[in-house]
């Protein structure tokens, strides 16, 4: 459970969940995490880079990411429920992809962007198809 962990954490630009050493960094240095991760980084405004967290067992993405305003790269693995990133107009298409593309929804989910973000993305030949191979999974406008 990650409830409120980094909150108003506002000097964090990169968080790093680091396996095997500084030199290695890599989509494997996974965090795992479990339950509810509400709140886990709002107001963390000056957040830039979050490392991959491994979502297969988090249950909850209540306001996770609200006042993240400079959030550009973030890679949650295995998610299965919703997340928003209603306050992170500069998320990288990376991002949405890789989320996408390494979710596990057993059910409808959504993943909500802020309107820019949206509006970048929504269109984009490479979501369009990723979207298409994962069905359970929408963009929705904040």
């Amino acid at each position: 459970t990650g409830y409120y962990t980094f909150a108003g954490a506002q000097q964090m630009e990169v968080l790093l969940f680091v396996n095997k050493g500084y030199d290695n960094i890599s989509d494997d240095d996974m965090l795992p995490a479990k339950g509810v991760l509400d709140n886990t980084f709002n107001k963390c405004s000056r957040l830039k880079y979050l490392g991959c967290i491994d979502c297969a067992e988090v249950n909850s993405f209540v306001n996770t990411f609200v006042d993240c305003s400079s959030l550009l790269e973030v890679r949650l693995s295995r998610l299965k429920v919703s997340v928003s990133f209603e306050s992170s107009s500069n998320i990288s298409k990376t991002s949405v992809l890789y989320i996408i593309q390494n979710a596990v929804p057993s059910y409808a989910i959504s993943m909500t962007l802020n309107p820019i973000a949206y509006a970048r993305l929504v269109n984009d030949a490479d979501v369009v198809a990723a979207l298409k191979a994962q069905p359970l999974i929408s963009l929705v406008s904040a």
